[in-house]
């Protein structure tokens, strides 16, 4: 489910700031109602009809307290490291649970890389780690906004939305503030498929800026 909501929002993205720069030969406001239109109507749909057990996800992503063995638990584990980090260092025992930290994070390579970076070596290096993310994130952005080619444009924005979706994503989840669910750190954490995939994405928007000055997006 996580996936899918992740690629219906970056394609739902795409396809507005398309409307938004005049991509489609039509009315703004018809074209923009087309697409809202039916994607509130099968979100309110799907809020009325969700499953107790997402209902229930939802509610413990606010109040993680509420079930703290069950749903709550990792999302209160992740918390209570955090918040126990150190500047440089490990926590100690006691706030881990009394276990390794690779045990008390399961698939920590994966899943929780950036828990375990700021609960085993500081919250300074993992700061670091998001520093550069970010950066990475802007400098990507600004290679998009300078495409005059509508092609190469909507190609650049659709790769920056996905690698920057995943970091912000696995950044927010990791410090505890959304529910964690299983998702990759682009270029960074463990995931075959995943780090091919991203860093395919990558060559493309590279691709795709090393010729954006070949062809004018005028030419006969």
């Amino acid at each position: 489910f996580t996936p899918l909501s992740f690629f219906s929002a970056a394609c739902l993205s795409i396809i507005v700031i398309a409307v938004a720069k005049g991509f489609f030969k039509c009315s703004k406001k018809q074209a923009l109602t087309a697409i809202f239109v039916p994607v509130l109507s099968i979100s309110a749909l799907y809020v009325i009809y969700m499953p107790p057990y997402v209902k229930d996800r939802i509610v413990h992503m606010f109040t993680p307290e509420l079930d703290p063995k069950g749903s709550g638990y990792m999302l209160l584990t992740i918390r209570k490291l955090v918040a126990s980090s150190h500047a440089f260092g490990t926590v100690t025992p006691t706030d881990s649970g009394g276990m390794a930290l690779n045990m008390t994070l399961p698939n920590w390579s994966t899943d929780f890389l950036l828990t375990y970076i700021t609960a085993r070596f500081g919250y300074i290096p993992a700061a670091l780690m998001v520093t550069l993310l970010l950066f990475l994130i802007v400098r990507m952005f600004m290679l998009v906004f300078k495409q005059q080619n509508p092609y190469g444009f909507l190609i650049s924005l659709s790769v920056c939305i996905t690698i920057a979706g995943q970091i912000l994503f696995y950044v927010l989840s990791n410090f505890g503030i959304l529910m964690p669910v299983s998702f990759i750190l682009p270029l960074i954490s463990y995931g075959a498929y995943g780090f091919i995939i991203n860093m395919g994405l990558l060559g493309l928007l590279l691709s795709v800026y090393r010729r954006m000055n070949l062809i004018p997006s005028n030419a006969k």
